[in-house]
């Protein structure tokens, strides 16, 4: 199993872990990207002035949480950049769209804790189910559909 391999390769190398993260990637297909952003997370005045007309446009949120099934506080990051061309791992075709990001990792003020791979193992599952409630919150399952086979080309709480 993952966690025993894991725990080879940790004793093998002597290598302590001292921080955990999750980090998963998508790609919203959104033909105007940064007017699907506005319309979501600006008022009325913002779009109507200073985001008018916006060719991109990016959101990012930081918050600290601790998840129920977790022991501690983490950082919760999410990330959406409207993109005007974005590539298809699948077919290399070009699509316009939003890139999510959500990056969920233990405290840098933690780091001094020590996991262990059965840790490492179980943070992965807690924080799969946290992202998609995360991401639920953002974008409620009849906004949006999910492209998890696209990324895009340009680089990279409470819910």
């Amino acid at each position: 199993d993952d966690s025993s391999l894991l725990e080879s390769v940790m004793e093998l190398l002597d290598l302590p872990i001292n921080r955990l993260a999750v980090i998963r990637r998508l790609f919203l297909e959104q033909e105007h990207g940064a007017s699907f952003l506005t319309s979501r997370f600006a008022n009325d005045e913002s779009i109507k002035g200073p985001f008018r007309n916006s060719m991109a446009f990016e959101v990012h949120n930081h918050k600290q949480f601790r998840p129920s099934e977790w022991g501690e506080d983490i950082n919760s990051w999410v990330r959406l950049r409207a993109v005007r061309s974005a590539t298809s791992n699948v077919d290399g075709t070009s699509k316009q769209g939003v890139i999510l990001e959500q990056d969920m990792n233990t405290l840098v003020e933690n780091s001094e804790e020590r996991y262990s791979p059965s840790d490492v193992s179980r943070f992965a599952g807690v924080i799969a189910k946290e992202m998609s409630e995360v991401l639920s919150v953002y974008f409620p399952n009849d906004v949006i559909e999910i492209d998890s086979s696209a990324t895009g080309s340009a680089g990279d709480g409470e819910r």
